[in-house]
């Protein structure tokens, strides 16, 4: 499992900021206002799954599941609140190929 960079949003970010995604998974430091940005070079569709470890404002537990088309310029998420995806969440792939992600840190919340 590889550590992801966190980048701070006003940082000019470039291709090779994009790291490709760890076969075994990935890990970012979370502070509630990370988000990921996804890219997919590949042919197929992958799916992107970042894990809960608490549960949603509905009291319920449940992943966080992207499907990334094919051939995707750039996926951007939410933000992950701490309380439900802790401060170290984890990422796994359907299949790591092809995939590129980094983290950034926004200034301001913007998720839900």
């Amino acid at each position: 499992m590889a550590q992801l960079n966190v980048l701070a949003e006003s940082a000019s970010l470039s291709d090779s900021d994009f790291k490709s995604a760890a076969s075994g998974g990935d890990t970012f430091e979370n502070n509630g206002r990370t988000v990921l940005w996804i890219k997919n070079e590949s042919g197929a569709q992958r799916v992107v799954t970042v894990a809960a470890s608490g549960q949603c404002s509905h009291g319920f537990l449940h992943n966080q599941v992207l499907t990334i088309s094919a051939t995707t310029t750039l996926y951007k998420t939410r933000a992950f609140p701490p309380a439900r995806f802790g401060g170290r969440p984890t990422i796994t792939y359907s299949t790591p190929s092809g995939i590129l992600l980094v983290g950034v840190s926004q200034q301001e919340y913007h998720g839900t």
